[in-house]
């Protein structure tokens, strides 16, 4: 193995990974034989039948921020993104006729490489494995990732896995490649969102006060707590428009946000009565427009913050400031004990707590052609083209981004004429 290599495998683990495992193996729960059945699904129809299976072992194992790992949120994501080139990988441990453990993994193909990443991307922000809590939680988890190793891909990219998860501690031979914090508001103990507000410095206090004011200044300002005017589809398209606007004014390009799959997705997710999955959505309206929109998941008493827009026309009044507040207030006052505002660690968010548990993106080569790739994604090469692309001049994003864009779609419309 090369120098990079070994350095890659050597970087110093974050210290929840140590809690994640004591609380695993801490937990109550029914004793966990030591034969475990493995069975890999591929197929939709077999996904559809573990349905009753997932739904107890996430009833019983999963935590708030596994969220992303709920069977509802996971079969809206399959009903929108598995083609041709993204298929189920799915590791499935049985015992004794019980689901005890899950890693939702999918294949994707990626320049003739054949790629595993957590089931749910793009959509998802949190990926990890469900497992049965329990003294043998650890070796489950361990003969997880022996499967996973063993499914026949070039590589997997295991983006956006905590440090506390419940798969981070199984896949410490993977190579980090990205670490960033997810900050997290612990409500605690607070009688009143009033109670919240005095964690902010006095000069914060003072300057939301008076950005509410300014922007209360602006016309009909009125804010909308969720089951409140437009329906979530009105509101969803209406916060990916904000959002595209936004990125096309700073000559930014987000895949996801411009994908239609994942507004249709986030369409059929808040709508579905067979599969629900709990979606508030704030709003900020002046008039009869929204101006700010948050669209939030909860689960389990936590909520997770999942997208943020708002109407640039509004920055000088600090709208995208005012709605931060007033999404964590819904929040509260919904009975929430947590706010998850997800990575990155960005300053704003970091003005509410002092908490960003760590957040890492592994990457693991099986084969040669995926060790080629890994070696230039970690280079300092790979990784300037990327840091490159990511903060290009607003000016010079204006002009390339369109024709990506353009390109991207005319490669789409030619692959599916064949």
């Amino acid at each position: 193995m090369n120098m990079l290599f070994q350095a890659a495998l050597t970087l110093p683990r974050d210290g929840e990974v140590l809690h994640a495992e004591s609380a695993l193996a801490d937990s109550f729960s029914p004793p966990v034989p030591k034969s475990c059945h493995i069975e890999i699904v591929t197929a939709r129809a077999r996904f559809d039948e573990l349905e009753a299976e997932w739904n107890s072992l996430f009833e019983r194992a999963a935590r708030a921020d596994q969220l992303f790992q709920n069977f509802n949120w996971l079969w809206h994501w399959a009903n929108h993104f598995l083609n041709d080139s993204t298929r189920l990988r799915i590791i499935a441990g049985w015992s004794e006729g019980r689901l005890v453990m899950v890693w939702p993994l999918a294949e994707v193909k990626t320049l003739g490489l054949r790629k595993l990443v957590w089931m749910g991307e793009p959509v998802s922000q949190y990926g990890d494995a469900l497992v049965e809590p329990g003294s043998l939680a650890r070796d489950l988890l361990a003969q997880g990732w022996a499967q996973v190793r063993a499914l026949g891909a070039d590589f997997a990219l295991l983006r956006k896995t905590r440090a506390a998860s419940s798969a981070g501690a199984a896949i410490a031979d993977a190579i980090c490649v990205k670490t960033t914090g997810a900050p997290v508001l612990e409500f605690g103990n607070a009688k009143s969102f009033e109670d919240v507000l005095l964690r902010l410095s006095p000069k914060a206090r003072s300057s939301r006060r008076r950005l509410a004011r300014r922007l209360m200044e602006s016309g009909d300002v009125c804010f909308s707590n969720p089951a409140q005017k437009a329906s979530p589809e009105v509101l969803i398209r209406h916060a990916f428009n904000l959002k595209r606007i936004w990125l096309e004014q700073r000559g930014r390009y987000s895949p996801a946000i411009e994908s239609d799959s994942m507004l249709s997705f986030f369409i059929d997710a808040a709508s579905s009565e067979a599969r629900p999955v709990e979606m508030p959505i704030d709003a900020i309206y002046c008039g009869a427009q929204p101006i700010g929109i948050a669209i939030s998941l909860s689960c389990k008493g936590g909520t997770l913050g999942h997208i943020i827009a708002h109407d640039s026309g509004f920055e000088k009044q600090g709208v995208g400031i005012v709605l931060t507040e007033h999404v964590l207030r819904s929040s509260f006052e919904r009975g929430c004990s947590r706010f998850d505002m997800l990575a990155p660690q960005d300053a704003y968010k970091m003005e509410w707590t002092d908490q960003a548990p760590l957040v890492h993106d592994w990457i693991m080569p099986f084969t040669l052609a995926g060790r080629l790739y890994v070696k230039f994604y970690v280079s300092g090469l790979g990784q300037a083209a990327m840091n490159r692309m990511k903060n290009l001049s607003p000016s010079m994003g204006r002009v390339i981004w369109p024709m990506l864009r353009r390109l991207k779609k005319q490669t789409a419309r030619c692959f599916r004429t064949r």
